[in-house]
């Protein structure tokens, strides 16, 4: 029956929610609904189709058992009855479970069943038996006991592993209570390697299916838990749990499968979820491992090359980490892991986005979030990852309403489900930028209060570092400099009172740059200015562009602070060479006033005429934001002079004289002579025809003229 004719047979006795409820129950099954209809009849203060379908039970069976299987020969219910254990089977399935039936007779017969038993659409033509029936039937099966019971599961899998259905197989396994069976094939699928090949999602129900005494009696099933409760969050019961069996994984010799293992999962436990930076020094042992092992063995190239992807990104040898991570990409590619894939394709973006190549970091990570959502949407934890990185990535070049809506989905999705610090800190981070931009202070210090508690409850001291040192930012950028200097003494923002285990080169300059915007703020630039310097050569040196950018942005306010214009403006020219070609739009906007003031004066001594197009047209959108012109929405490049200029400029191009623009714009002709040697200084020149050149040159009356 369909839905409709449910409703005309039971008219008005159930809601429609009921109704639905019922009819999806018994999968239209007409007698069902008959039998259901008599009790609901018969029994009309019964509430509820569970309680319905409970007090109609008997009558199905008893329905079944006379008017169904009463009419089937022997085998064919033997064969009802054996599958029973399976939601679906086939004939090759069924001849697993039965023996000595005739089985393509048997299914002849069946197909007469029309409603009870159905064919899927599923190459091999393969059955299930209606939810009622196969309920009745594993009832009749259980009067055998469980011995049968068992006997049968362990047949079903035996043939689940012998056609490649590890899942299957491993579920029958422990329904028989084979529990070593079970635990040997997931050792043979590869362990750990199933969460690379299949998701994580999918190496959790493999083992879940297992008693942990199980787990625990196969060192490379306790090596995968304990990358599993890490992947959880749960780092400290991870790391207990990979201790507990490293003397038995160190025994192994050094080509064993459970030694790759053990290495991969001990040096991602330290590296990555622990955050321990002096996972670093162990870099050699790594590389020496890569180097032995044949380079055909294309799992244990991959892992190895993914730790040193990521142990070079902490150390900043990018060029390094970006080699290191192709390799890695190679040969999961290679060994059939796009789960691996994917993951170091959120490296790359990383890795992409830390050497200043936005553009190359967002295609990366599209492409890992589209894969992500089409070939894992099980795992909403793999897709968060790749939306962090993304939102990051339009918050940097503006795009603030993209890069929220990604985190409102994406910290959600890991936030209970991943232990992956890195993606935290930028994702806490991006969405406190966000609130601040949007809706001031108290609302960013929210967002870093739950990065806090995350970082508490998860056992995260760099994120709650990061947190910490984010806020003296935020406090210094709201201008309550006494609060941020008192806050930084009291949380070690500016690491001055002890070295962290988890610090690197990205800490090191998160502390630098927020030291130094509150120097510049009380005016104490030229102390910050030699650590700037230091700090930006040798990003220099390490093709750390990003970093470069921001320390040359930090350099170029503490220069302006100190008067001294002309290193002021080649740090802005550093900035620009990175910022400009990706979009670096953030980094300049996010300082506010100081920077609006300091790009102004430098147009205005450069002059336009002298400055490139799209440097002109990058100062404007920066400008657009912090400046006068609060209502624009694209920032064209207007946005290098005030309001009033661009209505002065417009009627000169337009050929007006110095009066007439006064009265239209009612100035007298002082003020507007004024103005017009504010825009010749700006744009480099001395006349009004140069002027009115520039101007149409850098697109500044492209509206005028439209």
């Amino acid at each position: 029956f369909s839905l409709e004719e449910a409703r005309q047979l039971f008219g008005d006795r159930l809601g429609q929610a009921d109704l639905a409820a019922l009819h999806e129950r018994l999968e239209g099954w007409p007698v069902a609904l008959q039998l259901a209809l008599i009790w609901f009849d018969n029994n009309r203060y019964v509430e509820g189709v569970d309680r319905l379908l409970e007090l109609s039970r008997d009558d199905i069976a008893d329905f079944l058992t006379t008017e169904v299987l009463s009419g089937l020969s022997e085998q064919v219910q033997q064969i009802l009855i054996a599958t029973s254990i399976v939601e679906e089977f086939n004939a090759d399935l069924a001849s697993a479970l039965c023996d000595h039936c005739n089985i393509p007779a048997a299914f002849e017969e069946m197909g007469k069943l029309v409603g009870l038993v159905l064919p899927l659409r599923r190459p091999g033509r393969w059955y299930r038996c209606h939810h009622l029936l196969a309920e009745f039937l594993y009832d009749r099966l259980a009067l055998n006991g469980e011995n049968r019971i068992r006997e049968l599961h362990q047949r079903a899998a035996d043939w689940y592993h012998r056609n490649g259905d590890l899942v299957s197989a491993v579920r029958h396994a422990a329904r028989a209570r084979d529990f070593e069976t079970a635990a040997r094939w997931i050792e043979d699928a590869g362990a750990v390697r199933i969460s690379l090949i299949a998701g994580l999602p999918t190496l959790t129900r493999l083992m879940d299916m297992l008693p942990l005494e199980t787990v625990y009696a196969f060192p490379r099933l306790q090596v995968a838990r304990a990358w599993m409760l890490a992947k959880a969050g749960q780092l400290v019961e991870g790391r207990e749990c990979y201790e507990s069996v490293r003397a038995d994984i160190e025994a192994q010799p050094e080509s064993a499968p459970a030694r790759h293992e053990g290495l991969f999962v001990d040096m991602m436990l330290s590296a990555v979820y622990e955050d321990d930076a002096r996972a670093l020094s162990n870099v050699g042992e790594i590389e020496r491992m890569a180097r032995v092992v044949p380079k055909t063995d294309h799992w244990f190239q991959g892992w190895i090359n993914n730790l040193l992807a990521i142990i070079h990104t902490r150390s900043g040898a990018l060029a390094n980490a970006r080699e290191a991570a192709v390799a890695a990409t190679s040969h999961y590619r290679v060994a059939g892991s796009l789960y691996g894939e994917i993951f170091m394709q959120i490296h790359q973006a990383v890795i992409a986005t830390l050497a200043g190549r936005l553009g190359n970091a967002r295609g990366l990570i599209e492409k890992a979030l589209a894969t992500a959502s089409r070939e894992f949407s099980a795992d909403r934890a793999l897709a968060g990852l790749a939306g962090v990185v993304l939102a990051q990535i339009h918050y940097e070049q503006n795009r603030l309403d993209e890069a929220e809506a990604l985190l409102e989905e994406a910290l959600p999705d890991i936030q209970h489900a991943e232990g992956w610090v890195e993606i935290y800190a930028r994702g806490y981070q991006t969405r406190a930028a966000i609130a601040f931009a949007r809706e001031g202070l108290d609302e960013a210090l929210i967002h870093l209060d739950r990065a806090r508690q995350v970082g508490e409850g998860r056992g995260l001291p760099r994120l709650i570092w990061l947190a910490d040192c984010r806020k003296t930012e935020l406090l210094t950028l709201a201008r309550k400099i006494s609060d941020a200097a008192a806050y930084a003494g009291r949380s070690n923002a500016f690491l001055e009172r002890e070295t962290p285990s988890f610090m690197s080169w990205r800490e090191r300059k998160r502390a630098i740059i927020a030291k130094a915007r509150l120097a510049i703020c009380q005016g104490d630039a030229s102390g910050i200015r030699p650590i700037l310097k230091r700090f930006r050569q040798e990003s220099e040196r390490f093709g750390r562009d990003r970093a470069l950018m921001e320390i040359s942005i930090m350099e170029a306010l503490a220069a302006h602070a100190d008067a001294d214009h002309d290193e002021a403006r080649a740090a802005l020219k550093r900035a620009f060479a990175i910022a400009v070609p990706e979009r670096f739009l953030r980094a300049f906007m996010d300082e506010g006033a100081l920077m609006a003031q300091l790009l102004r004066l430098t147009v205005r001594h450069i002059g336009v005429a002298a400055m490139p197009k799209e440097t002109v047209t990058f100062i404007a959108e920066i400008l657009a934001v912090l400046g006068d012109h609060p209502d624009d929405d694209g920032a064209d490049a207007s946005a290098v002079l005030s309001s009033r200029e661009v209505e002065v400029l417009r009627l000169v191009s337009e050929g007006k004289a110095n009066k007439v623009i006064a009265r239209a714009l009612d100035l007298t002709e002082a003020t507007v002579k004024f103005h017009l040697s504010n825009i010749y200084r700006k744009f480099g020149v001395s006349s009004r025809v140069l002027a009115v050149a520039v101007a149409r040159e850098k697109n500044i009356l492209k509206e005028t003229e439209q």
